[in-house]
């Protein structure tokens, strides 16, 4: 979609505080190099916010921005504490086992407790925000 298509379909359609928030981070997003962009934390995002914002348009700002073609993914790091090791994890699949408060274990197939403290949401950015930027 390209980094100026972005920042124009947010000030089209989205209202403020949000849209300020969105293209806060937008802006921040088009200095990620491609390496730095394929985990992004949410306390990394928040930092980028330059004024003081409640949390409910901070969620809301990256419901945005995860809703608008190649811009940002959300998926999940679960800490696999017996290997030591990370695993990455479907949005879809870390929603459902919260839902049905029961997680599968990605390589072994068994129940895992306490899982949620397992699980870290991150965001990465779509390899087409990069190759079709127009800042």
């Amino acid at each position: 979609m390209g980094i100026a298509r972005i920042r124009e379909r947010i000030e089209k359609t989205t209202l403020e505080p949000i849209s300020t928030v969105c293209l806060d981070i937008v802006n921040r997003l088009a200095q990620t190099s491609p390496d730095q962009a394929q985990r992004i934390t949410f306390s990394l995002l928040r930092s980028w916010i330059e004024k003081p914002i409640e949390d409910e348009t901070f969620f809301s700002a990256l419901t945005v921005l995860t809703s608008i073609k190649d811009t940002l993914s959300l998926y999940f790091i679960f800490l696999d504490e017996e290997d030591d090791r990370e695993i990455e994890v479907s949005a879809s699949e870390a929603f459902d086992a919260a839902k049905d408060n029961i997680f599968i274990h990605p390589r072994t197939g068994e129940e895992v407790e306490n899982f949620k403290k397992l699980l870290t949401p991150v965001y990465k950015i779509s390899e087409t925000f990069f190759s079709n930027s127009i800042n």
